[in-house]
């Protein structure tokens, strides 16, 4: 699949479920679509579905792993080499990836992400952020400057958030290096929503955006949090900048049975 439809949002770990995703009536999933008003409600979390090449026992990079795509993956080591350093991890049978191809026309990149899904929990997904910019929690989605550097403890921007129920911040270590967590709830959403998500989202990352600073337009690609859903937000520095791993679902019970498998996944990682 190449990058996704202007307006899409990637919602956490709901894989554009508030912005342009809804299941067919098979409840099979269908990949993310154009926003030309308010969002589609979705029946269940939905991921992508590949429109590309899909990924498999095809050239692999310098690490010995398949480069990661979009598209359906089957069980293998993949890689991903747009942090800056190399980051490697292993799946098993049904998962399936979304990766941020670019940004389109007259659009600045500003951040790096890519997200899995797995078949056996269509409500829950694992996502992975290089992020250079946050939304400021403070200001209007079509505020302007309303796009601030990444703060220095981004964990602990998350914990502070004013639409969160936040647990304490944990310390962790993922692929042997230290890290830190946090488990929160996205507990309400802006008066002013953003109109791509049918104002029922957390605004975080700028993913893709038309104006470097802000204001955010409905068009832009950005990584949010569905109002309700539960997530464990993990940050370790890579190459001097702070990685975000998301794991998250639309609910408890979701989350609840989605972590063993994120977690199984996350022991398979090595970075560098």
């Amino acid at each position: 699949m190449g990058r996704a439809s202007r307006g899409v949002v990637l919602v956490s770990l709901l894989a554009l479920i508030s912005a342009a995703c809804s299941g067919d009536d098979d409840g099979s999933p269908t990949g993310p679509t154009e926003v030309t008003g308010a969002a589609t409600a979705a029946t269940a979390a939905t991921g992508p579905t590949a429109t590309g090449d899909t990924a498999g026992a095809g050239a692999t990079g310098g690490t010995g792993a398949t480069p990661l795509v979009s598209g359906p993956l089957e069980p293998g080591t993949y890689s991903f080499d747009r942090f800056g350093e190399t980051v490697t991890l292993t799946l098993g049978e049904g998962w399936e990836a979304f990766v941020f191809e670019g940004p389109e026309e007259k659009e600045t990149a500003l951040a790096e992400f890519f997200a899995l899904f797995n078949a056996d929990h269509p409500a829950a997904n694992l996502a992975f952020v290089l992020p250079t910019r946050v939304v400021d929690p403070a200001k209007e989605w079509d505020e302007a400057d309303n796009l601030e550097p990444v703060p220095d403890d981004l964990v602990r921007w998350f914990e502070e958030h004013p639409l969160h129920e936040a647990g304490p911040v944990s310390d962790v270590t993922v692929a042997g290096l230290p890290g830190s967590a946090v488990d929160l709830v996205v507990a309400d959403v802006p008066k002013n929503g953003w109109p791509a998500c049918g104002g029922s989202c957390v605004l975080w990352v700028p993913v893709s955006v038309e104006h470097e600073t802000g204001p955010l337009t409905d068009r832009d690609l950005v990584f949010a949090g569905a109002l309700d859903e539960v997530d464990r937000q993990i940050v370790v520095e890579i190459g001097g900048q702070q990685l975000l791993i998301d794991i998250g679902a639309a609910d408890q019970e979701s989350f609840d049975a989605f972590l063993p498998l994120a977690e199984e996944v996350l022991a398979t990682l090595t970075i560098g």
